[in-house]
């Protein structure tokens, strides 16, 4: 996937010393053709897929997005259905009705059939799933099809090369020359208000204006005579495609346009139309091209869209340019929804380290080489040690109350005085030149974190903070003063908070090691939130301290920024991209409602040129004025629209592609089994095409599943299922799409399993009793009854039963402690008893009222209630207690708690604490 220049953009503004008389407050706003809904051609993502990827070969010749979501392509060797991940291969070896491999045309028509046209095979439908074949024998003019078409009245329109027919439920229609036509050998069809248009490959452009008849006639006496394509506009205006160059029709008279008007060649051999009015061409010679208000703006000329003659277009409902080559396969141009600037629009470096916003809308960039001053995504200025810095690195940028710029480098302090610069040093009392955090306070106090310490300025003078304190020379990362005018202090070995001035560790984790604090934010509730390195997401609410690592969800556990959005959801930047949480996520996974978020992670597939952020500068991300938030990375400033990425999460369409029972497709709506399968295989997917390898799954089979199961972005989208028993069962699968939006509704497929009558155990014992005397039968029956095992007996269990189980239970729970076996089963469990688990369950149920987890968790519970009471466990940890009673991780014990005690673990030990002094 390459994210490419603008073919006509010119090199990156050339940059200028930074002029401190310019108006700092200048408002900053990203520039229009970062905002532009049909973006220029140098803001496409484009993706490829080959021979490598799965298409049989590389040559494209027709492609379609059907209703149900798929992609279909036409290749040289049979038909491919593309889902965004996967391809599948029909042809005429695995696909009974399509005649021939050699695809020229595709089209689906208002009933939702599937039409593909052939080179010497005819046409075939594909309706319910099933292929039927049209040929010359079955009067097509020809099998060599050239196009396809529905008009208004629901007739097929096939171009061949010998004749045109229309297709209808009464049959199948031809016409040539003799009816009108201009040529025999027709290359392209479209339709407007004033009739049915045939483009023809010696025969200009002829008309069909009622589409019941066979008036042919010449369209206009102005047309090229060679006629490769045809396409119409939201607008009405008529585009053709010609061996002399491209054509536009309108109310003003034909327009001709040919290399001498910018196109890069003359053989045009598709046109197909975008939603905004773009025209996207085609070219024999090779390329792609963009018509766009008079101009034509080439895609070959920028990387990674090959010089490859190209035989199809298509623009889908969701803004995508899919383009079939002669030689390179399929690709794919998207709109990208992240916007990047970087050297090329005059950044001193790619590689970022701050971001800030001044109180004027200004964004100030801190780069390795300078500090830049953007203003409609162009750079004015840029200051360096060469123009009065301490240093070119820049660490840190702060505006103070009075609306001064302040900068932290490797070199020092430095202080933008209208057209000068202050700096400090060591000589000035830092206690290290290397500035890394800066922060002025309520009382007007400058904070100033280095390498080696905290420092303050006031009243003009610097003082390093006593080093004998909790803050030592400690590296500093961040600085935050809270809605409570609280100081915190983000270092290398963990938090540091102010008491009356008196710096004190706040400790963040339990198990006692202290996280390397990279990011500080208070939320618009009060909430604190802390980004770490390596120990994921902090959040710190009235002295509770709860953990978020990929364990629970994130996608990376290195927190480099957070930042917090109008809807009042967190944005964080790491190593692997920004991804964004949900606030109402985050309050149910501290309630215990649910047990694993899902975020949204953006990286390249949106237009970041490389996901991976930086941590190095403070701040390296910050939301503007204008709702955009902005995000260092090692390639250029990340410019995203939480509010468009927002409305862009609508979930996919899942569907269930089949089914195998031990190996064998197995048809129809609700699949009867008469045969016990040793393997029962299902295939699902989703059809996203923006983030296709984001979406994630949750499927179940009903009858065999007790709870839903997970399957991630990278998973195969296949289910297995072993030795299923005879019964019946659903089988229900919903996908979600990058913003974790579920697509409710899902989609299901119901099966069932049942032996033929003559295989089954009691037809056998019939038979055996018809042979056999009844006396013995009934001897035998009874002998049967005698020995058969309880544990097998599906039958309600005597009250007298029940009453000896219920003592054995007792005892294992109370006495042996059986729960505190983290890989105790009801099966197990049951087996200790000494009865069936059915039988232990519903005991368990009808006695107790719990379902079996409920009931064994109750006990663990107690007994960590028990350690977290108890002196002699007080330096054990959270986690171990976990372990010792029974749990396998943290996240089941501490939802586990918070349910049965309404309050977690930690808060639990805490306020016993405060109970028993």
């Amino acid at each position: 996937m390459i994210l490419f220049p603008d073919g006509r953009r010119k090199a990156g503004a050339a940059v200028c010393a930074l002029i401190f008389g310019l108006a700092l407050g200048a408002v900053f706003q990203v520039s229009a053709q970062a905002q532009d809904p049909a973006p220029q051609a140098g803001r496409y993502i484009v993706r490829s897929w080959g021979l490598g990827e799965g298409l049989p070969q590389n040559t494209v010749t027709a492609i379609v997005r059907t209703r149900e979501g798929y992609v279909w392509l036409g290749t040289h060797l049979g038909l491919v259905r593309f889902d965004g991940t996967g391809l599948r291969v029909y042809n005429r070896w695995n696909t009974p009705g399509i005649e021939n491999d050699r695809i020229t045309a595709l089209h689906e028509d208002g009933a939702g059939n599937l039409w593909a046209g052939t080179y010497g095979g005819g046409l075939s439908r594909m309706s319910g799933g099933e292929w039927e074949p049209f040929t010359a024998a079955d009067g097509l003019s020809s099998d060599y099809v050239t196009s396809l078409h529905s008009d208004r009245l629901g007739a097929l329109w096939v171009g061949t090369e010998d004749g045109l027919n229309r297709l209808t439920e009464g049959g199948i229609s031809s016409f040539t020359t003799w009816h009108g036509l201009g040529g025999n050998w027709i290359t392209s069809l479209a339709e407007d208000g004033g009739g049915l248009l045939i483009g023809a490959l010696d025969g200009g452009v002829s008309v069909l204006e009622n589409l019941e008849s066979d008036d042919f006639r010449p369209y206009a006496e102005d047309m090229p005579r060679v006629v490769n394509a045809l396409a119409f506009d939201g607008g009405g205006r008529l585009y053709i495609g010609a061996l002399n160059g491209f054509y536009v029709r309108d109310a003003d008279g034909l327009r001709h346009y040919s290399r001498e008007d910018g196109l890069s060649s003359n053989s045009v051999e598709v046109l197909t139309a975008g939603a905004n009015g773009d025209i996207f061409i085609g070219l024999a010679a090779g390329g792609l091209e963009m018509f766009r208000g008079g101009e034509f703006i080439s895609l070959v000329e920028a990387a990674g869209f090959p010089n490859d003659p190209v035989q199809a277009v298509l623009v889908d409902r969701d803004g995508n340019i899919w383009a079939g080559t002669h030689t390179n396969g399929l690709l794919q141009l998207s709109v990208p929804m992240v916007d990047v600037i970087t050297g090329r629009d005059g950044l001193t470096d790619d590689e970022i380290l701050v971001v800030f916003e001044d109180g004027g809308g200004v964004l100030w960039v801190g780069t390795e080489g300078g500090l830049c001053r953007v203003r409609d995504g162009k750079v004015l200025g840029v200051l360096d040690a060469t123009s009065g810095l301490p240093d070119s690195r820049i660490r840190c940028v702060l505006e103070d109350a009075g609306g001064t710029i302040w900068v932290g480098t490797d070199g020092g302090l430095a202080r933008l005085d209208g057209e000068s610069a202050a700096t400090f040093t060591t000589r000035d009392g830092l206690s290290n030149n290397e500035v890394t955090a800066l922060l002025e306070d309520c009382s007007g106090t400058l904070w100033i974190g280095t390498a080696a310490g905290l420092n303050r300025l006031k009243d003009g003078m610097i003082r390093a903070y006593d080093r004998t304190t909790a803050l030592g020379s400690s590296y500093i990362r961040v600085l935050h003063e809270s809605s409570r005018n609280v100081l915190h202090v983000g270092t290398r070995e963990g938090l540091i908070k102010f008491y009356d001035r008196t710096p004190l560790p706040l400790y963040l984790n339990e198990e006692g090691v202290e996280p390397d604090v990279l990011s500080i934010h208070e939320d618009s509730g009060g909430v604190l939130w802390f980004g770490t390195a390596g120990n994921g997401l902090i959040r710190y609410e009235e002295n509770e301290v709860a953990v978020y690592t990929t364990q629970e969800g994130l996608f990376d556990n290195h927190i480099f920024s957070i930042t917090e959005d109008a809807r009042g959801d967190l944005w964080l930047s790491s190593y692997v991209g920004v991804f964004t949480v949900a606030r109402d996520q985050l309050d149910a996974l501290g309630a215990g409602d649910m047990s694993r978020l899902t975020p949204a992670l953006y990286d390249e597939a949106e237009g970041f040129r490389n996901r991976q952020c930086t941590f190095e500068g403070e701040p390296s991300a910050c939301l503007g004025r204008n709702g955009l938030l902005y995000c260092a990375t090692i390639e250029g400033v990340a410019v995203l629209d939480p509010s468009k990425l927002a409305a862009a999460g609508a979930a996919p369409k899942t569907i269930i592609e089949g089914m195998l029972a031990d190996n064998i497709p197995v048809e129809g709506p609700d699949p009867h089994l008469s045969e016990k399968p040793h393997v029962v295989q299902l295939r699902f997917t989703a059809l996203d095409f923006n983030a296709p390898r984001k979406v994630r799954f949750e499927y179940r089979l009903e009858g065999f599943d007790e709870d839903w199961r997970r399957l991630g972005p990278a998973g195969p989208r296949t289910e297995y299922y072993f030795n299923l028993d005879e019964g019946k069962y659903l089988f229900r699968v919903r996908a979600a799409g990058n913003r974790g939006v579920w697509d409710e509704a899902g989609a299901s497929l119901g099966f069932s399993i049942k032996r033929p009558f003559y295989k089954r155990p009691k037809i056998y014992a019939e038979v055996i009793g018809v042979i056999v005397a009844a006396g013995a039968a009934y001897a035998a029956l009874r002998r049967k009854k005698r020995i058969k095992p309880e544990k097998y007996s599906t039958s309600a269990l005597p009250d007298e039963k029940i009453a000896e189980v219920l003592p054995r239970l007792e005892r294992l729970m109370e006495e042996e402690k059986v729960y505190l076996d983290a890989e105790l089963s009801l099966q197990h469990l049951a087996k200790k008893v000494g009865i069936h688990y059915n039988y232990l369950s519903r005991i368990i149920n009808e006695k107790f009222g719990l379902s079996y987890n409920d009931y064994v968790n109750g006990y663990r519970i107690e007994e960590a209630k028990r350690m977290l009471e108890d002196p002699e466990h007080a330096e054990k940890t959270i986690l171990d207690i976990a372990y010792d009673t029974g749990f396998y991780s943290k996240s089941v014990f501490n939802t586990a708690f918070k349910k049965l005690t309404g309050m977690t673990p930690s808060r639990y030990r805490k306020q016993r604490k405060r109970e028993s002094a």
